[in-house]
């Protein structure tokens, strides 16, 4: 049996033999480009900003838990029905304001000053909060005076301006300056001997 010419066995079957591809360019000796390092400058509150989100939830959990005390009551303490404010007992209305509510929460009503214990975030809680109070300490008729001032967006301090601009007495400064006077008087000997004495002081005084 002849064997095929050595030059047929490159073309079998009509293929022509294929060249191998050219090398692939290589780019493991070529410098790789590297940006330049950028520099960002932040400012205080950006960086705190960056520390409190990278913190854990927990210490985040805490620290909302520990400024929970710093908010107001859910709903402030019931005002006396009889104490509430009417057309003739404004005196005795503020008397009672103050023997009701915390002493921080009346001097916003009366100032419009927050109290420095107030954190900022949470000034507008508070603001709602004394106005629920005021708001609980008038009756059909004189909430009514304050209708149309809630309506423009007046605050609880416009709200207290305008309920003293209305109700207050002319004298209203003098009758607080005698309750204070009365509250600040000595107490009452126990013996007559005390009494007389008291007496004898008051009338050498001139």
């Amino acid at each position: 049996m002849s064997q095929p010419a050595r030059g047929d066995s490159d073309d079998i079957g009509g293929m022509a033999s294929t060249p191998p591809p050219p090398p692939s360019s290589s780019t493991s000796n070529q410098p790789f480009d590297v940006a330049p390092a950028t520099v960002v400058t932040l400012t205080k509150e950006q960086y705190d900003a960056l520390v409190k989100n990278q913190r854990p939830a927990q210490a985040q959990e805490d620290d909302a838990i520990s400024m929970r005390h710093l908010l107001p009551p859910v709903n402030p303490p019931a005002f006396p029905d009889d104490s509430k404010l009417t057309e003739d007992n404004y005196v005795d209305w503020d008397l009672a304001m103050s023997t009701t509510y915390a002493r921080e929460v009346c001097a916003y009503l009366c100032k419009g000053q927050h109290d420095p214990s107030w954190p900022p975030a949470f000034h507008t809680r508070w603001e709602d909060y004394a106005a629920r109070a005021l708001a609980s300490s008038l009756t059909v008729t004189t909430k009514a005076t304050i209708g149309p001032l809630i309506q423009t967006g007046g605050s609880a301090h416009d709200c207290w301006l305008a309920l003293a601009a209305r109700y207050a007495p002319s004298d209203a400064q003098a009758y607080s300056t005698l309750i204070k006077d009365y509250f600040s008087m000595p107490p009452c000997p126990h013996t007559w001997s005390g009494f007389h004495a008291c007496v004898r002081v008051e009338v050498a005084e001139p």
